[in-house]
C-alpha cells in the first residue's frame, strides 16, 4: 500500500526532481531572469504562483527590488 502517511508515499519521486529534468531551449529563454515575460491563462492555473516564485528567485539572487514590475 503506498500514499500519504506511509513510508513510500513519503519518499521523493526522482521523476518530478526537477534537476533530473533536461530543459529545452524555449524553457531556459522563459526562465532566464534578465529577460522580461509575459504571463497569460484561465484563473486558477497558477499565474500568481508562477511570479511569486520568480519574484523569490530574483530577490535571493540579488535583483533591486525597484526594477520589478508585477
Amino acid at each position: 500500500m503506498s500514499g500519504a502517511g506511509t513510508t513510500e508515499g513519503n519518499r521523493k519521486d526522482p521523476h518530478l526532481d526537477v534537476k533530473n529534468i533536461a530543459a529545452r531551449a524555449p524553457q531556459l529563454r522563459a526562465g532566464d531572469p534578465s529577460r522580461l515575460v509575459w504571463v497569460t491563462a484561465n484563473a486558477g492555473s497558477g499565474k500568481t504562483h508562477v511570479l511569486a516564485e520568480r519574484v523569490v528567485r530574483l530577490l535571493t539572487e540579488g535583483v533591486d527590488p525597484r526594477a520589478f514590475c508585477a
